[in-house]
């Protein structure tokens, strides 16, 4: 079976407050998400901005977005709660190498597909109000939609470990990655191979590079897969290296059946 790696990016909402749109606003940031609350919100506000510069003079920016290719058709995915429901939406202005706007596209949950034109040399992105007063944040989801379509993410934990849980929607036995999320990371970039094999994958976790995995903690991955209640899987880890940093390569559970 040909192998291929997709892409997916998660996008947290920034500490910076000036992506944020403050006036009126409660915001409360947590671990894991952002809770705000305006009911003076005006349709159409952008709420928070994901963008490499924002429009102040001056401004160093404090992330940068990742390279969506153009004429791709790609899906997004707000993970959170909003109050009413389906009462947010994402713009995706596309800029040319002058940085014109050239397209200028407002997309829904309901219609969540977005495609940047050809001319594109950056972009952005921002959530938007439609009719909210209120929504807690845990981060917004980006890939191509082929892979919305076929799979379900999740954030979730593993002891101490904050992972992303990438389900298959069809599959007999769905649990196919698990990643390692950065802390304190604004945008991410996770890779995962898109086809029908069961691999427990883990990327680093700090800012070198670097993942400890002590036995204690592989016994609590082994329980959580337990808990997952897959039937079949395997372990191969080095034992002897289990203390030391994984940089480059990718330590992986086979959780296809025995045999096949």
């Amino acid at each position: 079976m040909k192998t291929k790696i997709e892409k997916i990016y998660l996008f947290f909402c920034p500490t910076d407050l000036a992506y944020l749109y403050l006036n009126g606003s409660q915001v409360r940031f947590t671990a894991d998400q952002v809770s705000y609350e305006n009911p003076l919100l005006t349709p159409g506000q952008k709420i928070i901005n994901w963008e490499n510069r924002p429009h102040q003079p001056d401004f160093t920016p404090s992330m940068y977005l990742p390279n969506l290719l153009p004429r791709t058709a790609y899906s997004f995915k707000f993970n959170g709660e909003f109050h009413p429901r389906d009462s947010v939406a994402l713009v995706v202005n596309a800029y040319d190498e002058d940085q014109n706007k050239v397209s200028e596209q407002i997309v829904t949950s309901a219609a969540p597909m977005f495609t940047l034109p050809q001319e594109t040399v950056s972009y952005s992105l921002a959530l938007i109000n439609l009719n909210t007063v209120k929504f807690t944040l845990t981060n917004l989801i980006v890939a191509r939609a082929a892979i919305m379509t076929n799979y379900r993410f999740k954030l979730d934990r593993i002891a101490n470990l904050r992972v992303l849980k990438i389900t298959s929607k069809y599959a007999k036995d769905n649990l196919l990655f698990v990643h390692l999320v950065k802390k304190r990371s604004v945008i991410q970039e996770l890779s995962f191979i898109a086809q029908e094999q069961h691999l427990f994958i883990f990327v680093p976790q700090n800012s070198k590079g670097e993942l400890y995995l002590e036995p204690a903690m592989v016994e609590q991955i082994i329980n959580y897969l337990i808990q997952a209640e897959l039937q079949h899987f395997s372990l191969r880890i080095d034992r002897n290296r289990l203390t030391e940093p994984i940089t480059k390569r990718m330590m992986q559970v086979d959780l296809s059946e025995r045999g096949i």
